[in-house]
């Protein structure tokens, strides 16, 4: 009874008895939830405070104990270690003073600090431990903040142009009869050539030329317009010299596979038009042929067909012509892809960019389960072509086209990504590209 005695007359807020040695300061303590251990996690991912107010002040972490064979005591407020872990990440001393430590006795053996953090980023030293968000949370969480399937499956597509749902699910289709009758259905857009009329190339002439190259049959180059462009992959500058004729490139690549230097005399000459270009010419292509046949090589790729500028592009194609949902899974392990989709953003992300908050449309932690809000509509990334973003919801039907679920769009500088600039790494361009910032 002493023991109690003296342990009440150390504070007023003493939240122990006497079952345990254990004293903390805490009014209104509790466990952080799932939303406020996920945020914790994306400040340490990302290295972003913007959603460490949000926490509950007095949501608490504590590991080993208390009790009386507990002599490590660790606790520390949930908001401090998001702002602290966030300071790591960033290097930013002006996050620290924000972290707050929790008066205990015995002492506190957390690392949680403010001196821990200045001393850490000051000593450029490296942390440890850092927090991960739950395997099995993960899958809700990105639910809802707006992400879909889809999201994953344009990560995969960006990854690779054959190792992806929606390229499997070509695979599979584009021996049946009853796609090469709805191939051939679809019209021709020959036309004379004319600088005035130059325009980015549509889904049935990216089809046209991918079949065409895959299936040995130039004349479905024929039905792709001369004025029809599309941009070298990796252009970030959209110019009139990054712009190159499909048609020609159709043409090309056949000939070069076949060894034909008959079908070089579909190639436009150099400067026939803006778009053809010295390389990609019939001169080039005659050149290249003889040079193959004088030398017995091989020159041609199985990857020379131009795929579709981003994956939506490829869905919307294949939803015109009667696939409702064109994706073929390789595996069913959703919370394995969700959790690979959220380490792309996180390792995608440049240093020199900012998480700047979830879409509102994640719920408050402190609250119930807010409705969410189908106002923000997200739009469709456009992949290579930014100006061509289109505004859909889920559950809209526009000119016939049942829209796909689409990737919440960013706004460069303010929010998961910054836009590309010449010194990206090629994984962060790739990503940049999917996903184009917009945190409602």
């Amino acid at each position: 009874m002493r023991f109690c005695a003296f342990l009440l007359t150390v504070s007023f807020f003493a939240v122990s008895g006497c079952a345990s040695p254990h004293v903390d300061f805490i009014l209104g303590k509790r466990a952080p939830n799932t939303h406020e251990r996920f945020y914790t996690a994306v400040a340490a991912d990302f290295g972003d405070t913007a959603m460490c107010p949000k926490i509950y002040e007095r949501a608490v972490n504590e590991s080993c104990g208390p009790d009386m064979a507990c002599s490590q005591w660790s606790v520390s407020y949930e908001r401090s270690e998001c702002y602290f872990y966030a300071a790591l990440k960033r290097h930013n001393l002006d996050y620290c003073n924000s972290v707050e430590s929790i008066a205990v006795l015995p002492s506190n053996h957390s690392n949680i600090s403010k001196s821990e953090c200045l001393t850490t980023i000051q000593g450029g030293l490296r942390y440890q431990y850092q927090p991960i968000p739950g395997y099995y949370e993960l899958s809700g969480m990105m639910s809802e903040m707006g992400y879909r399937m889809t999201d994953v499956y344009s990560m995969e597509y960006s990854r690779s142009r054959f190792n992806n749902p929606v390229h499997r699910f070509y695979q599979k289709v584009r021996d049946e009869e009853s796609f090469k009758t709805k191939l051939l259905a679809l019209p021709s857009y020959e036309e004379p050539i004319s600088s005035e009329k130059l325009r980015p190339a549509n889904g049935d002439e990216f089809l046209f030329q991918i079949v065409a190259f895959e299936e040995d049959k130039p004349q479905l180059c024929s039905k792709i317009s001369p004025n029809a462009y599309y941009y070298l992959p990796g252009s970030y500058v959209r110019s009139q010299e990054s712009r190159f004729s499909l048609r020609d490139r159709c043409f090309y690549e056949i000939a070069e596979k076949d060894k034909s230097s008959e079908l070089c005399k579909d190639v436009s000459m150099a400067g026939a038009s803006p778009m053809a270009k010295k390389g990609w010419d019939q001169q080039s292509c005659e050149n290249m042929i003889r040079i193959e046949k004088l030398r017995n090589l091989d020159m041609d790729s199985p990857d020379a067909n131009v795929n579709f500028p981003d994956m939506n592009a490829f869905v919307e194609e294949f939803q015109t012509n009667g696939y409702s949902s064109p994706f073929l899974l390789e595996h069913s392990t959703p919370d394995w892809e969700w959790s690979e989709f959220y380490q792309f953003l996180s390792l995608a992300l440049p240093t020199n960019s900012n998480f700047s908050g979830e879409p509102k449309r994640c719920r408050h932690s402190q609250n119930e389960p807010a409705p969410v809000d189908r106002n923000a509509c997200p739009r469709l990334s456009s992949g290579w072509t930014w100006s061509r973003g289109i505004r859909r919801c889920s559950s809209t039907l526009r000119g016939g086209r049942a829209a796909i679920p689409s990737l919440p769009r960013l706004r460069a500088g303010s929010a998961l990504f910054a836009a590309p600039t010449r010194d990206s790494t090629r994984r962060q361009a790739a990503a940049i590209r999917l996903f184009e910032c917009r945190t409602g």
